[in-house]
């Protein structure tokens, strides 16, 4: 799959300067999940907001949500994610806990962390901030990028942060 880029950001003016936490979080290629709760030392949790599922052809299932990424209360969003889940690519028992939203993809596929996941951007650019991330900052990243599971696509994802959010893991 070809790596593009659709707007590089140091090319599109923004109020603030991205922090320290925002440019790793960039250049993180395994799970977000576990990237934010090794930053704050407390579980980061998943709620799915909304969820629907696309069915093409026999075996072509996608499962389409809207999550947030939160410690301990919904006020605390971290990241705000839009997922296109390629159902034929996980076993029954994954595809179940995805449905039941129990837990993020991350930590389904990769349970351990151990590296079985990874990100290849499709691109990043400035957005205006949702309000779904509960931020004073107007502007957020948008980081969209396939998830590969032992090299195998299988969603592909966007999601929201900005300086505010992911200070809050801190």
């Amino acid at each position: 799959m070809q790596k593009k880029l659709s707007k590089k950001l140091d090319q599109v003016p923004i109020r603030v300067p991205a922090s320290n936490i925002l440019q790793k979080y960039l250049k993180l290629d395994g799970s977000t999940t576990y990237f934010l709760q090794a930053l704050s030392s407390k579980e980061v949790r998943v709620e799915v907001l909304q969820q629907v599922i696309n069915i093409k052809g026999q075996n072509r299932k996608t499962l389409k949500r809207t999550s947030i990424l939160y410690f301990e209360e919904t006020k605390n969003i971290l990241v705000v994610a839009k997922s296109s889940i390629f159902l034929e690519n996980f076993t029954k028992q994954q595809q179940q806990k995805l449905i039941e939203k129990s837990e993020g993809i991350g930590k389904i596929l990769d349970p351990n962390n151990i590296g079985l996941i990874k990100k290849q951007d499709i691109s990043t650019s400035y957005i205006e901030a949702p309000k779904t991330i509960k931020t004073n900052d107007k502007t957020a990243i948008c980081r969209r990028f396939i998830l590969l599971y032992k090299e195998k696509p299988c969603a592909e994802i966007s999601e929201i942060v900005n300086n505010e959010s992911l200070a809050r893991a801190l």
